[in-house]
C-alpha cells in the first residue's frame, strides 16, 4: 500500500515536472536590432546619465521590490537564468565582473515577459562619465581659418571630426574594486523553438553613444553627449587628444611661418615708403629752379618796369621780378616733387598689392593642402568603420 502510494506520488510528480518544467534558454544573441529600439535605449540612457551629471541623481538606481515574482514564477514563468545572464554580459564592458542578478519586478503579457533585475557588479577599473562635444578655440581666437580647420580634426580614434572630450568635467560612475549596483530590465523575453530568447533589453549604465547609436552619429552631433570610459581607456584618449591639439597648432604655426617667409622674400626688393624731400636739400631741384625763376623774373621785371617808366621803374620791376620769379620757381619745384612722390608711392602700393595677392594665394594653397589631408583621414576612418559595419549584423 505504501509502495503503491509512493509510486503514485512519483508518477504524478514526474508528470507535473514534464508538463511544467521550465524551458532552457538560448545564450546566443537573439536581440532585435532596429534604429527605433537603439534610439529609445539611448534616450533612456542619456536621461539617466544627464540627471546624474547635472543634479547628482544616482543613475539606474536599484529598485525596491515591487510585484516581485514568487517562487513558482521564478521557477516556471521567468526567462531562463542562463539566457538572461548571457544577454547581460553582452552589455557589460570588459573588466566589469557580474556578481549577482536578482529579479525584483515581473510582468507578463500575452506576447512576452518583462522582468527588471537588480544587478551587482565589480569593476576592475574606475569607470568615468565624460562629457563630449564640439572642439572650441579660445574666445580670443577669432581666426576664421582655424575655426574652419578644427572642425576637420580627428582628436581621438573614437570621436567624429571636430569633437573632443571635456576631461575636466568628468565624473565617477563606479569605483575600482567596489561593488556597484544598478537596475536592468529584460524588456521582452519569449519562448521560441522550445527556448527562452531575450529579444529586447534596456541599456546598462556602462553603455553609451558608441554602442547604442552607430546609425545615428550624425543626427545627434548637436546634442550634449556623454561617454563612459574606464581609467586605462580614458588615459589613452587624453593622450590622443593632447597630441592632436599639439599637432593642429604646430601645423597652423608652420603655415604662418611659411607665409611670413614667403612674404619677406617678395617684399625685400620693394623700396621703402618714398620721401618727398625737403626744399633746398641736395638733389631736390629746388635751388636750381628757384634761381632760374629768379633770373627770369629779374629780366622780365626789368623789361616790364622799363616799359612802365624806365629808370626807377626798371629797378623796381627788376626787384619785384626777382622776388616773384624766385617764388614761382620754388612753387614749380614743390609741385614737381609732389608729383614724383605720388608716382613712387603709387608704384609701391601697386607692388605691395601684387605681393599681398601672391601671399594670400600661397596661404590659401597651404591651408587647402592641410584641409585635404584632414579630409583624407576622415575618409580613411569612414572606410574603416564601413568595413566593420559590413561585417556586422545590419540594423
Amino acid at each position: 500500500m505504501v509502495i503503491g502510494f509512493c509510486l503514485f506520488v512519483l508518477t504524478v510528480s514526474f508528470l507535473i515536472y514534464i508538463f511544467t518544467k521550465p524551458y532552457p534558454g538560448s545564450t546566443t544573441n537573439d536581440e532585435i536590432n532596429s534604429s527605433e529600439i537603439a534610439y529609445s535605449k539611448y534616450l533612456f540612457w542619456n536621461e539617466q546619465i544627464s540627471r546624474y551629471m547635472q543634479s547628482n541623481i544616482t543613475p539606474f538606481q536599484p529598485l525596491k521590490e515591487f510585484n516581485r515574482p514568487n517562487f513558482w514564477q521564478i521557477y516556471h514563468d521567468l526567462p531562463n537564468g542562463k539566457a538572461v545572464k548571457a544577454a547581460l554580459l553582452r552589455h557589460l564592458p570588459a573588466g566589469v565582473a557580474l556578481l549577482k542578478i536578482d529579479p525584483v519586478q515581473f510582468e507578463r503579457t500575452k506576447d512576452y515577459v518583462q522582468v527588471t533585475y537588480n544587478v551587482r557588479v565589480l569593476p576592475s577599473y574606475t569607470e568615468w562619465i565624460i562629457p563630449r562635444g564640439k572642439a572650441m578655440l579660445p574666445a580670443s581666437n577669432e581666426d576664421k581659418i582655424q575655426k574652419k580647420l578644427v572642425r576637420l580634426v580627428l582628436f581621438t580614434h573614437d570621436l567624429p571630426p571636430g569633437f573632443i572630450y571635456f576631461f575636466g568635467e568628468k565624473k565617477i560612475l563606479a569605483k575600482a574594486q567596489e561593488p556597484f549596483e544598478f537596475s536592468w530590465t529584460v524588456k521582452r523575453a519569449v519562448v521560441q523553438g522550445g527556448l527562452w530568447r531575450i529579444l529586447e533589453v534596456a541599456p546598462t549604465p556602462f553603455e553609451g553613444p558608441e554602442s547604442l547609436l552607430q546609425p545615428f552619429q550624425k543626427s545627434i552631433e548637436a546634442e550634449e553627449l556623454y561617454s563612459v570610459k574606464s581609467d586605462p581607456v580614458m588615459n589613452q584618449l587624453m593622450q590622443e587628444q593632447d597630441q592632436s591639439w599639439q599637432a593642429f597648432f604646430a601645423r597652423i604655426n608652420q603655415i604662418r611661418d611659411q607665409v611670413i617667409d614667403y612674404r619677406n622674400q617678395l617684399i625685400k626688393d620693394i623700396p621703402g615708403v618714398p620721401q618727398m624731400g625737403k626744399p633746398f636739400a641736395s638733389g631736390s631741384g629746388t635751388p636750381t629752379t628757384t634761381l632760374e625763376g629768379a633770373g627770369i623774373g629779374l629780366l622780365g621785371g626789368a623789361l616790364i618796369g622799363g616799359l612802365a617808366g624806365g629808370g626807377l621803374g626798371a629797378g623796381i620791376g627788376a626787384g619785384l621780378g626777382l622776388l616773384g620769379g624766385g617764388l614761382g620757381g620754388y612753387l614749380y619745384s614743390h609741385e614737381r616733387r609732389k608729383s614724383i612722390y605720388r608716382r613712387k608711392l603709387a608704384e609701391r602700393r601697386e607692388k605691395i598689392r601684387e605681393v599681398n595677392e601672391k601671399v594670400e594665394a600661397y596661404r590659401d594653397k597651404l591651408v587647402k593642402e592641410y584641409e585635404e589631408e584632414l579630409k583624407e583621414k576622415i575618409q580613411a576612418r569612414q572606410a574603416q568603420y564601413q568595413g566593420i559595419s559590413n561585417s556586422s549584423p545590419k540594423f
